[in-house]
C-alpha cells in the first residue's frame, strides 16, 4: 500500500514518523509570491517509483532529504518546543529531483514543490501529482490560487552573515582567484532570491567568531598600502563585490566591524604592503584604542567614503563597531564608537546588542537587539531592529533550527510587522567552521558546527558540487516568512493599517515574540484572512498612512514642491522659493530622510519627511483638496508611534504654525530667516 498527499510546507516529514500529516488542498498565494506545498509518501513495502507533478505554475520540485544533528538543542530549555530532543536524523537538505524515488518498507519521504506564479494571471492552478511503478498509478490533487495583487518591494534591510572565507575554505580554492568570484556569486544570487538584500562586505577579515590570537583565512576587499606620510587605499576589490553584489540584487552593504567582537578588545587583522613587504599591521596585538590604529581608521574613513559617495552607495552602506558589547565594555566601547562616527559619519552606524544603554548614550545609532530583549528598544529606537541567533531558543523565541517546527521560522514575518522592524540579522548564512572557527567542517555531516550550537544555527543553505548552493527546507520557509511580511506591507497600502491589524488580531491573537500561535492550521486562517481581503475589499476610506518605498520619493518630493508652490512661497522672497527649490534636488541634502506618506484610494495625498537621529522633521506637506481632513494628523499620529516620547522638532513656516500648535508643538525661539526661508523652530515634548 502507498499512502500519497499533499500537506503544508510547514510540516517537517521524518522518515520514521507514525503518521501522515494532515493533508493541505490549497494554497493561495499574491502575484509574485512564491510558495511551496509538500508532497507526502510512504509504502508498506519497497518500491522503486516515478513521480510527475503537473501544473500550469511555473515550479521546481526537490526531494527532502534528512541531516544529522548532532546537537538538536541545548539542555534544559524553558518552554520551547522541539520536534525531537535527541540525535538524530531531520529532514532539512532540499535536493533537485530527478524523477524517481526507492521507497524504504514503512519509511516516509517527501518533495518540496514551489510555485513561482510571478508574470502568471490570477486564478486557481491545479497540481496533480501522479506516481506509477507501485501498482496502479496513484494520483494526489491540490489547488494554488493566485491572486491578482502583487506583492510590495521588500522594504525591510534584511543581511544573513555571508561568511566568503567559508567558501574558499570548503572548496579549497584560493580566496578571491577566479573561480572563488565565480562561487561567491552563485552563493550571493541564492542570497538575494531568499530575501537577503544587505551583504557582510569584508573591508579586512571580519573578527568574527574567531578565538583570541588565532586567525581565519584573510578576506581582504580594501588594499592597503603603509607610505612615508601614512596609508593609501586601492578599491578595486571592493568595486568588483559591489559590482557582483548589484547584479546579483543586493542592495545595502555591510561593512565588516572595525572592532572584535564582544567588547572591542582589539583591532581586527589587516594586511598591508609595507616597506618590509606584505604583512599583518593590525591584528589581536593592538589595542583597540591604540593610536596608531585610530590614525588608520580615519584615513581610511576619509578615504572610503570619497570612493562611495563617487559610488553613490553612500546612504545603502552600513559600518559597524563590535559585535555585542556587554555592559562591562560601556567605556571602551564609547570611544571606539566616538572614532566611527568621526570617521565613518557618513554612515549608518549599526550594532548587535542587547544593553539599552548603548542606544541611550548616543553610541550606536541603530542598535540590534535580539528578540528576546527587544522589549526595552520598542517605542525608544527607531528605526528599530532585530536578530536572533544560538540564544533565542527558549520561550518559543522564533528561530530557524532544524529542531524546531516550521511555524517558529515563519512567523518571524508577521512579528516584524507588528513590530514595525526595519531590518533584520542573522550571523550565519554559511558558517561552515566549527565554534570559534577553530577548524572546517562538513555541514552535510556536521550541523551543530563540531556539536557546539544548535543544529542548523550556523547555516541556513549547503555548498553543493562545483560551487553550487543547495537550500534547506529552513531557508525557504524563512524566505516565505518575509514575504508575509510583504504581503501584510501590501495589505496596509491598499486597506490601511487599522484594518491590517484587525485582521493579525482576529486571526493571530496579540502576538509578541514569545506568545503566538503554534499550530498551521491558525497561521493559514491568518493568511487566507489576508488575502481576502486584499483581494475582494474595497480600499480603506480612512488614509492609509506608510513608509514610502524609495521609488515613490520623486513622487513625495514633487508634492512637497507643488503645495509649498502653493502655499509657503508667496510668504518668502524669491531667494527663499529658490533656496527650497535646491534643497529638495540636492542630493547630500536629503541623505538620511526618511518619508512617510498618507493615501487616499492608492494616491499620495501628504508626505512628512524625517531625521531619526536628529527627531526632526524637514518635510510636511498635504495636498489642497484634502487639508483640513485629518491627513496631516494621520501622518503624526504615525509618526508619534516610533516616537512616542515627543522630543520632536521642526521649522514652521507662517502658513503652518497654527496647524502645529494644535497638534501640541511649542515654539523653541523666535522667528528668524535663513536664506529666505521664514520659519519658527518649535518642538514636541508631550507624551
Amino acid at each position: 500500500m502507498l499512502e500519497l498527499l499533499f500537506c503544508s510546507a510547514l510540516q517537517k516529514i521524518f522518515s520514521d514518523t507514525s503518521a501522515p500529516p494532515a493533508a493541505q488542498a490549497e494554497l493561495r498565494l499574491f502575484s509574485g509570491e512564491r510558495g511551496a506545498v509538500q508532497l507526502f509518501l510512504r509504502s508498506d513495502t519497497a518500491a522503486a517509483v516515478s513521480v510527475s507533478v503537473e501544473t500550469a505554475l511555473p515550479h521546481t520540485v526537490c526531494a527532502v532529504r534528512e541531516v544529522y544533528a548532532s546537537k538538536p538543542a541545548y539542555g534544559n530549555l524553558r518552554r520551547s518546543t522541539l520536534l525531537r530532543e535527541a540525535p538524530g536524523d531531520f529532514p532539512d537538505l532540499l535536493v533537485p529531483f530527478g524523477g524517481t524515488l526507492e521507497l524504504a518498507p514503512g519509511k516516509a519521504c517527501a518533495l518540496w514543490i514551489e510555485a513561482d506564479p510571478a508574470g502568471m494571471p490570477a486564478g486557481e492552478y491545479p497540481v496533480t501529482a501522479v506516481v506509477t511503478g507501485a501498482g496502479a498509478p496513484l494520483r494526489a490533487a491540490a489547488v494554488i490560487k493566485v491572486g491578482g495583487t502583487p506583492l510590495c518591494g521588500q522594504t525591510l534591510v534584511h543581511t544573513d552573515w555571508f561568511h566568503s572565507d567559508c567558501l574558499a575554505t570548503y572548496y579549497n580554492v584560493p580566496v578571491f582567484g577566479e573561480a572563488h568570484w565565480a562561487i561567491v556569486e552563485r552563493f550571493m544570487k541564492n542570497a538575494a532570491e531568499h530575501g537577503v538584500n544587505c551583504i557582510l562586505t569584508p573591508l579586512f577579515t571580519p573578527p568574527l567568531d574567531t578565538e583570541v590570537g588565532t586567525e581565519r583565512p584573510t578576506v581582504q576587499l580594501v588594499g592597503v598600502t603603509q607610505t612615508q606620510g601614512g596609508w593609501a587605499f586601492d578599491f578595486t576589490l571592493l568595486e568588483k563585490w559591489m559590482a557582483l553584489a548589484e547584479r546579483c540584487g543586493i542592495r545595502y552593504f555591510e561593512f565588516s566591524h572595525l572592532f572584535t567582537q564582544w567588547g572591542a578588545l582589539a583591532a581586527p587583522k589587516v594586511i598591508a604592503e609595507t616597506p618590509e613587504g606584505t604583512k599583518r599591521v593590525f591584528g589581536w596585538e593592538t589595542d583597540s584604542l591604540s593610536p596608531a590604529y585610530f590614525g588608520f581608521l580615519r584615513a581610511l574613513g576619509a578615504a572610503l567614503t570619497a570612493f562611495t559617495d563617487a559610488r553613490g552607495v553612500t546612504d545603502r552602506c552600513f559600518v559597524h563597531c563590535s559585535d555585542e558589547p556587554s555592559a562591562d565594555h560601556l567605556a571602551r566601547y564609547e570611544k571606539c564608537a566616538a572614532l566611527v562616527h568621526e570617521a565613518f559619519g557618513a554612515y549608518r552606524h549599526i550594532d548587535a546588542l542587547s544593553d539599552l544603554a548603548y542606544y541611550e548614550n548616543g553610541l550606536v545609532p541603530v542598535p540590534v537587539p535580539g528578540e528576546n530583549n527587544i522589549a526595552p528598544f520598542v517605542g525608544k529606537a527607531v528605526p528599530l531592529w532585530t536578530y536572533y541567533c544560538c540564544g533565542q531558543l527558549e520561550d518559543e523565541m522564533p528561530n530557524r533550527f532544524i529542531s524546531i517546527p516550521s511555524i517558529r521560522n515563519r512567523i518571524l514575518g508577521a512579528l516584524l510587522y507588528v513590530y514595525r522592524c526595519e531590518g533584520f540579522l542573522h550571523w550565519g548564512y554559511n558558517f561552515y567552521y566549527s565554534v570559534l572557527s577553530r577548524k572546517p567542517i562538513d555541514p552535510f555531516k556536521e550541523t551543530s558546527s563540531d556539536c557546539e550550537f544548535p543544529a542548523g544555527d550556523a547555516f541556513c543553505v549547503y555548498p553543493g558540487e562545483n560551487g553550487v548552493p543547495m537550500p534547506s527546507l529552513r531557508q525557504k520557509v524563512f524566505a516565505y516568512g518575509l514575504q508575509d511580511l510583504r504581503a501584510l506591507q501590501t495589505a496596509e497600502k491598499k486597506l490601511g493599517r487599522p484594518r491590517v491589524d484587525r485582521i493579525v488580531a482576529e486571526t493571530l491573537g496579540a502576538i509578541d515574540f514569545a506568545h503566538y500561535p503554534m499550530d498551521e492550521e491558525t497561521f493559514f486562517k491568518f493568511r487566507n484572512a489576508l488575502w481576502d481581503a486584499v483581494e475582494n475589499e474595497a480600499p480603506a476610506e480612512e488614509y492609509a498612512v506608510r513608509p514610502l518605498l524609495e521609488e515613490e520619493i520623486p513622487a513625495a518630493l514633487d508634492l512637497a514642491w507643488r503645495v509649498f508652490s502653493e502655499y509657503e512661497s508667496p510668504a518668502y522672497p524669491p531667494e527663499g522659493t529658490a533656496e527650497f527649490y535646491k534643497s529638495i534636488h540636492d542630493k547630500a541634502y536629503l541623505a538620511g530622510i526618511r518619508y512617510y506618506g498618507a493615501f487616499c484610494g492608492g494616491r499620495l495625498i501628504g508626505v512628512l519627511g524625517v531625521r531619526h537621529a536628529q527627531r526632526h522633521i524637514c518635510f510636511y506637506f498635504v495636498e489642497s483638496a484634502h487639508q483640513r481632513k485629518g491627513v496631516g494628523t494621520a501622518l503624526f499620529r504615525y509618526l508619534l508611534a516610533e516616537f512616542p516620547g515627543g522630543g520632536i522638532t521642526l521649522n514652521a513656516a507662517p502658513f503652518g504654525l497654527p496647524f502645529y500648535r494644535a497638534l501640541g508643538f511649542k515654539p523653541a525661539g523666535e522667528e528668524r530667516t535663513v536664506n529666505g526661508i521664514r520659519f519658527t523652530p518649535m518642538v514636541f515634548d508631550r507624551l
